[in-house]
Protein backbone atom coordinates (compact mmCIF):
# COMPACT_ATOMS: atom_id res chain seq x y z
CA UNK A 1 0.00 0.00 0.00
CA UNK A 2 1.42 3.39 -1.02
CA UNK A 3 2.26 5.87 1.71
CA UNK A 4 0.29 9.11 1.31
CA UNK A 5 2.26 11.14 3.86
CA UNK A 6 5.93 10.39 4.50
CA UNK A 7 7.98 12.35 7.02
CA UNK A 8 11.66 11.43 7.39
CA UNK A 9 14.17 12.77 9.94
CA UNK A 10 12.34 16.11 10.06
CA UNK A 11 13.48 18.91 12.36
CA UNK A 12 12.27 22.47 12.78
CA UNK A 13 13.23 25.39 15.03
CA UNK A 14 11.97 28.92 15.64
CA UNK A 15 14.89 31.35 16.07
CA UNK A 16 17.25 28.46 16.86
CA UNK A 17 14.85 27.11 19.50
CA UNK A 18 14.12 23.45 18.55
CA UNK A 19 10.42 22.69 18.22
CA UNK A 20 10.55 19.35 16.40
CA UNK A 21 13.48 16.95 16.31
CA UNK A 22 14.02 13.86 14.16
CA UNK A 23 10.34 13.31 13.31
CA UNK A 24 9.48 10.17 11.36
CA UNK A 25 5.91 9.31 10.39
CA UNK A 26 4.19 7.31 7.64
CA UNK A 27 0.47 7.74 6.98
CA UNK A 28 -1.31 5.28 4.69
CA UNK A 29 -4.45 5.74 2.55
CA UNK A 30 -7.60 5.96 4.70
CA UNK A 31 -5.69 6.20 7.96
CA UNK A 32 -7.43 8.31 10.61
CA UNK A 33 -4.57 9.88 12.56
CA UNK A 34 -4.87 11.98 15.70
CA UNK A 35 -1.95 14.30 16.49
CA UNK A 36 -1.86 15.09 20.21
CA UNK A 37 0.56 16.61 22.67
CA UNK A 38 1.01 19.32 25.30
CA UNK A 39 0.83 23.02 24.49
CA UNK A 40 4.12 24.04 22.89
CA UNK A 41 4.96 20.43 22.03
CA UNK A 42 5.00 21.08 18.29
CA UNK A 43 1.74 19.56 17.03
CA UNK A 44 0.54 22.77 15.34
CA UNK A 45 3.98 23.28 13.79
CA UNK A 46 3.84 19.72 12.42
CA UNK A 47 0.46 20.46 10.86
CA UNK A 48 1.81 23.64 9.23
CA UNK A 49 4.70 21.64 7.78
CA UNK A 50 2.34 19.08 6.27
CA UNK A 51 0.23 21.87 4.77
CA UNK A 52 3.32 23.49 3.26
CA UNK A 53 2.84 26.73 5.20
CA UNK A 54 6.40 26.43 6.51
CA UNK A 55 9.38 24.34 5.36
CA UNK A 56 11.52 21.95 7.42
CA UNK A 57 15.11 22.99 8.13
CA UNK A 58 16.22 19.37 8.08
CA UNK A 59 14.70 16.18 6.78
CA UNK A 60 11.96 15.58 4.25
CA UNK A 61 8.18 15.68 4.05
CA UNK A 62 6.24 14.22 1.14
CA UNK A 63 2.49 14.46 0.51
CA UNK A 64 1.16 12.10 -2.18
CA UNK A 65 4.72 11.75 -3.44
CA UNK A 66 5.16 15.51 -3.85
CA UNK A 67 6.25 18.61 -1.99
CA UNK A 68 3.33 19.75 0.22
CA UNK A 69 2.73 22.89 -1.88
CA UNK A 70 2.59 20.84 -5.07
CA UNK A 71 -0.01 18.53 -3.52
CA UNK A 72 -2.28 21.28 -2.22
CA UNK A 73 -5.00 20.64 -4.83
CA UNK A 74 -5.53 17.21 -3.26
CA UNK A 75 -5.54 18.48 0.33
CA UNK A 76 -8.50 19.79 2.31
CA UNK A 77 -7.97 21.89 5.44
CA UNK A 78 -10.42 22.71 8.24
CA UNK A 79 -9.17 25.50 10.54
CA UNK A 80 -10.53 26.32 13.97
CA UNK A 81 -13.74 28.22 13.29
CA UNK A 82 -12.91 30.49 16.25
CA UNK A 83 -10.21 31.98 14.00
CA UNK A 84 -12.82 33.34 11.57
CA UNK A 85 -14.26 36.83 12.05
CA UNK A 86 -17.92 36.25 12.92
CA UNK A 87 -18.86 39.73 11.65
CA UNK A 88 -17.46 39.17 8.16
CA UNK A 89 -20.43 39.40 5.75
CA UNK A 90 -20.21 36.07 3.93
CA UNK A 91 -22.88 33.44 3.40
CA UNK A 92 -22.59 29.71 4.00
CA UNK A 93 -22.68 29.12 0.23
CA UNK A 94 -19.83 31.60 -0.35
CA UNK A 95 -17.70 30.04 2.39
CA UNK A 96 -18.03 26.60 0.83
CA UNK A 97 -17.56 27.82 -2.76
CA UNK A 98 -14.36 29.61 -1.74
CA UNK A 99 -12.83 26.15 -1.39
CA UNK A 100 -12.82 26.00 -5.19
CA UNK A 101 -10.66 29.11 -5.59
CA UNK A 102 -7.45 28.72 -7.53
CA UNK A 103 -5.10 30.95 -9.47
CA UNK A 104 -7.44 31.05 -12.46
CA UNK A 105 -10.73 31.62 -10.68
CA UNK A 106 -11.10 34.19 -7.93
CA UNK A 107 -14.91 33.94 -7.79
CA UNK A 108 -15.66 30.27 -8.55
CA UNK A 109 -19.30 30.39 -7.43
CA UNK A 110 -20.27 32.20 -10.67
CA UNK A 111 -19.55 29.09 -12.72
CA UNK A 112 -22.54 26.82 -13.30
CA UNK A 113 -20.65 23.59 -12.62
CA UNK A 114 -19.25 24.99 -9.38
CA UNK A 115 -22.67 26.08 -8.17
CA UNK A 116 -23.84 22.50 -8.70
CA UNK A 117 -20.77 21.09 -6.94
CA UNK A 118 -21.14 23.47 -3.99
CA UNK A 119 -24.83 22.68 -3.53
CA UNK A 120 -24.08 18.94 -3.66
CA UNK A 121 -21.54 19.25 -0.84
CA UNK A 122 -23.87 21.45 1.19
CA UNK A 123 -26.52 18.76 0.83
CA UNK A 124 -24.06 16.01 1.83
CA UNK A 125 -23.19 17.97 4.98
CA UNK A 126 -26.93 18.51 5.65
CA UNK A 127 -26.67 22.31 5.58
CA UNK A 128 -28.14 23.10 2.13
CA UNK A 129 -31.16 24.90 3.69
CA UNK A 130 -28.66 27.23 5.41
CA UNK A 131 -26.82 28.17 2.21
CA UNK A 132 -27.82 31.86 2.25
CA UNK A 133 -27.44 32.34 6.00
CA UNK A 134 -24.52 34.49 7.23
CA UNK A 135 -21.72 32.25 8.49
CA UNK A 136 -21.51 34.20 11.76
CA UNK A 137 -25.10 33.27 12.67
CA UNK A 138 -24.52 29.51 12.58
CA UNK A 139 -24.29 27.32 15.67
CA UNK A 140 -20.97 25.69 16.54
CA UNK A 141 -21.93 22.39 14.94
CA UNK A 142 -23.24 24.10 11.80
CA UNK A 143 -20.00 26.08 11.45
CA UNK A 144 -18.02 22.85 11.65
CA UNK A 145 -20.10 21.28 8.89
CA UNK A 146 -19.72 24.41 6.77
CA UNK A 147 -15.93 24.40 7.08
CA UNK A 148 -15.75 20.68 6.35
CA UNK A 149 -17.89 21.27 3.26
CA UNK A 150 -15.45 23.99 2.17
CA UNK A 151 -12.57 21.52 2.56
CA UNK A 152 -14.41 18.75 0.69
CA UNK A 153 -15.71 20.76 -2.26
CA UNK A 154 -12.39 20.39 -4.12
CA UNK A 155 -12.56 16.57 -3.74
CA UNK A 156 -9.36 16.07 -1.69
CA UNK A 157 -7.60 12.79 -0.94
CA UNK A 158 -6.43 13.97 2.49
CA UNK A 159 -8.33 16.05 5.05
CA UNK A 160 -6.45 18.00 7.73
CA UNK A 161 -8.22 19.49 10.76
CA UNK A 162 -6.90 21.78 13.50
CA UNK A 163 -8.60 21.47 16.92
CA UNK A 164 -12.05 21.22 15.28
CA UNK A 165 -13.99 20.63 18.52
CA UNK A 166 -12.25 23.15 20.78
CA UNK A 167 -15.37 25.25 21.43
CA UNK A 168 -18.30 22.81 21.32
CA UNK A 169 -20.17 20.66 23.82
CA UNK A 170 -19.75 16.89 24.09
CA UNK A 171 -22.91 16.06 22.07
CA UNK A 172 -21.79 18.17 19.11
CA UNK A 173 -18.29 16.73 19.50
CA UNK A 174 -19.56 13.15 19.33
CA UNK A 175 -21.71 13.86 16.26
CA UNK A 176 -18.76 15.59 14.60
CA UNK A 177 -16.39 12.64 15.06
CA UNK A 178 -19.06 10.25 13.81
CA UNK A 179 -19.24 12.39 10.66
CA UNK A 180 -15.46 12.23 10.27
CA UNK A 181 -15.52 8.46 10.73
CA UNK A 182 -17.96 8.22 7.83
CA UNK A 183 -15.80 10.52 5.65
CA UNK A 184 -12.79 8.36 6.52
CA UNK A 185 -14.24 5.57 4.37
CA UNK A 186 -13.22 7.60 1.31
CA UNK A 187 -10.19 9.64 2.42
CA UNK A 188 -7.26 9.94 4.80
CA UNK A 189 -7.85 12.17 7.83
CA UNK A 190 -5.23 13.89 9.98
CA UNK A 191 -6.55 15.67 13.05
CA UNK A 192 -4.79 17.86 15.62
CA UNK A 193 -6.46 17.68 19.03
CA UNK A 194 -5.83 18.37 22.70
CA UNK A 195 -8.09 15.50 23.75
CA UNK A 196 -6.62 11.98 23.66
CA UNK A 197 -9.48 10.48 25.64
CA UNK A 198 -12.14 11.37 23.10
CA UNK A 199 -10.34 10.95 19.78
CA UNK A 200 -8.89 7.54 20.70
CA UNK A 201 -12.42 6.17 20.26
CA UNK A 202 -12.40 7.13 16.59
CA UNK A 203 -8.84 7.22 15.19
CA UNK A 204 -6.71 4.21 14.22
CA UNK A 205 -3.36 5.91 14.95
CA UNK A 206 -2.25 8.46 17.53
CA UNK A 207 0.90 10.51 16.96
CA UNK A 208 2.06 11.96 20.29
CA UNK A 209 4.22 15.03 19.71
CA UNK A 210 6.42 16.67 22.33
CA UNK A 211 9.44 17.83 20.31
CA UNK A 212 9.90 14.17 19.34
CA UNK A 213 7.14 11.92 18.02
CA UNK A 214 5.83 8.54 19.15
CA UNK A 215 3.16 6.93 16.97
CA UNK A 216 0.86 4.18 18.27
CA UNK A 217 -2.23 2.41 17.08
CA UNK A 218 -5.14 3.69 19.13
CA UNK A 219 -5.65 0.40 21.00
CA UNK A 220 -2.14 0.81 22.46
CA UNK A 221 -3.06 4.00 24.32
CA UNK A 222 -4.12 2.59 27.68
CA UNK A 223 -3.86 4.26 31.04
CA UNK A 224 -2.47 7.42 32.55
CA UNK A 225 1.04 6.01 33.00
CA UNK A 226 1.56 5.47 29.27
CA UNK A 227 0.14 8.90 28.50
CA UNK A 228 2.48 10.49 31.03
CA UNK A 229 5.45 8.73 29.43
CA UNK A 230 4.44 9.95 25.99
CA UNK A 231 3.82 13.51 27.13
CA UNK A 232 6.86 13.63 29.43
CA UNK A 233 4.68 15.28 32.06
CA UNK A 234 1.85 14.48 34.47
CA UNK A 235 -1.49 13.94 32.76
CA UNK A 236 -4.93 14.41 34.27
CA UNK A 237 -7.48 12.21 32.54
CA UNK A 238 -10.11 14.04 30.51
CA UNK A 239 -13.60 12.80 31.32
CA UNK A 240 -16.25 12.37 28.64
CA UNK A 241 -19.25 10.15 28.31
CA UNK A 242 -17.11 7.66 26.42
CA UNK A 243 -14.49 7.50 29.19
CA UNK A 244 -10.75 6.91 28.75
Amino acid sequence: MNTQIEISNLSFAYEKQPVLENINLDILPKDFVGIVGPNGGGKTTLLKLMLGLISPQNGKISILGKDPLEARNKIGYVPQYSEIDKTFPISVFEVVASGLCNNNSLFPWFKKENIKRTNAILDKMQILPLSQMPFGELSGGQKQRCLIARALVSDPLILFLDEPTASVDSKVESDFYSLLKDLNKDMTIVLVSHDIAFISTFVNKIACVNKNLVCHHSHEITGETLLSDLYKTNISSIHHNCGL
